[in-house]
């Protein structure tokens, strides 16, 4: 049995920028809103049965959350995502080594008063603990099985009050995202084939 002992530290930091006409009071205008995700990781495994695997790698994750209010209802949202996308060699330390960006959504949605639409490529509603969930590697391990990057439609229906709290049922379909490439022969080839993509 391999034992493995790691220390990970992440610098979590979030910038949010809105763009918008001074009269946007009085009447709409279109105009850009987003929010941009930063942070800094280290993972170190100071000590393995596998000196392969004692290694230090750190690395950046930008997230740049980028809309375009087209009208009061009708936007164009995207997601971007600067990461590192390709694994280091055997026994390498890495420092913000094989990053990239791509595209992860980028959906055409309406918002009406009680209901919404979206069509696109986007990341399905299927749980949020890859957000939420708690302890050091609690959100890691939850990425596991989050569904993104897939191209399909979907709308959702938000009812209630003050007494019952508001709730919304989401319903979408969609397939993955293999408009640019065929499916690769492995996870790592997929990498390469999305960077080459945006």
């Amino acid at each position: 049995m391999k034992k493995y002992a790691l220390l990970s530290i992440t610098a979590i930091s979030t910038l949010v920028v809105t763009v918008a006409d001074a009269r946007a009071q009085e009447a709409f205008s279109p105009h850009f809103s987003g929010a941009i995700l930063f942070e800094v990781e280290n993972d170190w495994a100071y000590d393995s049965d596998d000196e392969d695997a004692e290694i230090n790698s750190m690395y950046g994750t930008i997230e740049p959350y980028i809309t375009l209010h087209l009208t009061e209802e009708l936007a164009l949202e995207t997601s971007w995502v600067f990461e590192p996308v390709q694994d280091g060699d055997p026994g390498d330390d890495t420092y913000f080594d094989n990053e990239g960006l791509f595209a992860e959504e980028i959906k055409l949605t309406y918002t009406g008063e009680n209901f919404g639409l979206f069509a696109g490529k986007y990341n399905p509603s299927f749980g949020m603990a890859w957000d939420a969930a708690p302890g050091i590697y609690g959100v890691d391990f939850a990425e596991d099985y989050e569904l993104t990057e897939r191209i399909g439609f979907g709308g959702s229906y938000s009812f209630g009050g003050e007494q019952t709290g508001t709730h919304t049922i989401t319903a979408n379909t969609f397939f993955a995202d293999t408009t640019f490439y065929p499916i690769p022969p492995s996870p790592s080839a997929a990498i390469r084939m999305r960077m080459m993509a945006v």
